[in-house]
């Protein structure tokens, strides 16, 4: 049955073909001009080679350690291993033109060695899933990441074990094949009636910081639920998030993300009820246009595209209490301008955001409105639709 050593021998032999090709890349650039004529087309052809090459020794070792592994589990049927050693060219090229275009040039080599990891471990974990699916055994696999902790992502999708099948539904496949540049996890097949275990590999503790974060995010989103497994588990994930204080040492004012001390805080900030009649049932403009109006009642009865309303079950006095909770404690500041702020936080599952105008005579809050949440819900295309 499949180990750790398992594994590591596999992924050691991928990571040898990525290191080499790395190597010819950074003696490739150091001799290269991007700035004179032909060189961006010169590196693309170049990287696409790199990628090619190397991606063949990634699809033979998968396709020998696919080989190993049945065998090691007792199969002796005379299955012989696919190499799939396809690279991508449109993929390639655009990844290394977007490299190109973007970033700190001083990076330039880290970020093309990233898109070309992803390429050539490509080339191996789709020679797994092409025997996989070729394969007349019943065979099951897990998602495993390399290393002491991995991203949000990752975990994510390892997270669900070895409970992915190579006959499993095109959409599901899709859905738990998907990899990022620097990603190190190893589609890893078993023909075991038993469940492997892999040193390092919890999918059951994976599991649960899944769970945790999806409770608290209160929504099936899968980009929100990430954001919350970075926030509560930043140490965990090479990823993760920790905090910004967004309020001094007393709580009497507010910090800015570099920690500069604003010069007012929550004491500070008045304004709240004049802003209520806006929030809560809008206001009409000299030019007749009507703005604010977030009560679930109000954007129902308006129907105005694009805007937003707070979940139905909450009502003016919840709206604006919360409010003044992301006042009080708000969980990020954005400094729109010089006499603009907004105030963000998380409230019973609703993301909020207060803008205040910070004029000489003292901040004050000019309009309350949520981003996304359970409950929340956008008119687009007269319908309301949920902004989870």
């Amino acid at each position: 049955m499949v180990d750790r050593a398992d594994v590591t021998r596999y992924t050691d032999a991928a990571r040898a073909a990525v290191d080499a090709a790395e190597r010819q890349l950074a003696g490739f650039l150091a001799g290269l001009d991007l700035s004179r004529p032909g060189a961006a087309e010169a590196l693309t052809a170049y990287m696409e080679a790199l990628a090619q090459q190397y991606g063949t020794v990634a699809a033979a070792a998968a396709a020998d350690w696919y080989e190993e592994l049945r065998a090691a589990d007792g199969l002796t049927d005379g299955f012989t291993a696919l190499v799939d050693d396809t690279i991508s060219s449109d993929a390639l090229r655009a990844s290394t033109g977007y490299q190109l275009r973007n970033g700190d040039p001083d990076a330039l080599a880290s970020r093309l060695g990233g898109v070309l990891q992803r390429h050539i471990l490509g080339a191996g974990r789709q020679t797994i899933d092409r025997n996989m699916d070729a394969d007349p055994a019943d065979v099951r696999y897990a998602r495993i990441p390399h290393g002491p902790k991995t991203c949000a992502f990752c975990s994510m999708l390892a997270s669900r074990g070895w409970v992915y099948r190579s006959r499993e539904t095109a959409a599901q496949r899709k859905k738990g094949g998907r990899y990022h540049d620097r990603c190190d996890c190893a589609i890893v097949p078993s023909w075991s009636k038993r469940t492997p275990t892999i040193d390092g590999y919890d999918p059951d503790a994976l599991y649960k910081q899944y769970q945790q974060a999806r409770t608290a995010a209160k929504t099936t989103d899968e980009t929100v639920i990430l954001a919350e497994m970075r926030r509560q588990h930043p140490d965990r994930y090479t990823d993760g998030v920790k905090p910004r204080p967004t309020l001094t040492g007393d709580g009497s004012r507010y910090l800015s993300r570099a920690g500069r001390d604003l010069g007012f805080g929550p004491a500070d900030v008045r304004g709240l009820d004049q802003a209520r009649h806006h929030v809560i049932e809008g206001d009409t403009r000299k030019n007749g246009k009507r703005t604010g109006g977030h009560l679930y009642a109000t954007v129902e009865a308006e129907m105005r595209e694009g805007q937003i309303a707070f979940p139905e079950s909450w009502d003016a006095d919840r709206i604006m209490a919360a409010a003044q909770r992301v006042i009080d404690q708000p969980g990020k500041i954005i400094i729109v301008s010089d006499s603009r702020y907004d105030l963000i936080s998380d409230i019973d599952g609703v993301n909020i955001t207060v803008r205040l105008r910070v004029p000489k005579t003292g901040p004050a809050a000019i309009t309350v409105h949520p981003n996304h949440g359970r409950g929340v819900k956008r008119v687009h295309n007269g319908t309301l639709r949920g902004v989870g």
